[in-house]
C-alpha cells in the first residue's frame, strides 16, 4: 500500500481500537476480540502485499465474525457464510495471478478476475451480495460496525489498492464490471439507508 495511505489506515485503525477499548460494547470478551481485529488489520497492511499480509487480513475477518458472534449469533451466521466464500474466492484468484505478479493465459485471467470481483463483493457486502450487512448493522452495536468498516473493509480496501499497483489490468481491462459494480452498490446503500431511517422513525412513532 502507498505509504501516505498505510499511515492514515494505521492512524484510523489505532483510533477506532482505543475508542473501543474505552467504550466497551459486550464486556471484556468483546474488547479483546476488538483489540485482535484491529492487531491483525494492522499486521497485514504492515506486511504489505504478500501472502503473509493477505493471511493476516483473512484472520482479521475470521475474528471479526467471531466479534458479532458475541452480540448476536444469527447476524454472525450470515457474516460467516459471506466471509468464508470471500476468503476461498480471493485467494483462488490470487493464486492464479501469483498475488498480481503474472497474467494467466487466456480463459483463465478472466475466470480470476471473476472470482476476485466475486469474493471481495461479499468481503464488503456490495451490491448484489449484501445479504449479511444490513443483519449485522441492525442486530450489532455502531461500535461493532464501525469496526468492521472502518477497520476490516478498509483494509480489504487496501488489497485491491495494493492489486491496482501490481496489475492495474485486473481494473483496466474490466473497468466496466467494476463500475458497475461500484454504482449499483452506491445506489444499493443509499436506498438500503433511506430504508432503514424510514423504519426507525416508524418504531419511534
Amino acid at each position: 500500500m502507498d505509504p501516505i495511505l498505510t499511515v492514515l489506515f494505521l492512524g484510523l485503525a489505532v483510533s477506532g481500537g482505543l475508542y473501543s477499548a474505552s467504550v466497551l460494547q459486550g464486556g471484556a470478551r468483546w474488547g479483546g476480540l476488538a483489540a485482535v481485529v484491529t492487531f491483525l488489520a494492522i499486521a497485514g497492511t504492515v506486511a504489505g502485499h504478500s501472502w503473509a499480509g493477505v493471511t493476516l487480513l483473512n484472520a482479521a475477518e475470521l475474528c471479526a465474525v467471531r466479534l458479532v458472534w458475541t452480540q448476536n449469533r444469527d447476524a454472525a451466521k450470515r457474516y460467516l457464510l459471506a466471509v468464508v466464500p470471500a476468503i476461498v474466492l480471493t485467494m483462488a484468484a490470487l493464486g492464479l495471478l501469483d498475488l498480481g505478479a503474472v497474467r494467466p493465459a487466456a480463459p483463465m485471467d478472466k475466470i480470476a478476475v471473476c472470482l476476485l470481483i466475486v469474493g471481495f463483493a461479499l468481503k464488503l457486502g456490495l451490491v448484489p451480495v449484501y445479504f449479511w450487512l444490513p443483519a449485522v448493522a441492525a442486530r450489532t452495536s455502531a461500535m461493532t460496525m464501525a469496526l468492521i468498516v472502518c477497520v476490516v473493509d478498509v483494509a480489504a480496501f487496501g488489497e485491491l489498492y495494493a492489486l491496482r499497483l501490481h496489475a492495474p489490468w485486473i481494473f483496466t481491462d474490466f473497468t466496466g464490471v467494476w463500475l458497475g459494480l461500484a454504482l449499483a452498490s452506491l445506489l444499493g446503500g443509499a436506498v438500503l439507508a433511506l430504508s432503514l431511517i424510514h423504519i426507525s422513525q416508524g418504531i419511534v412513532r
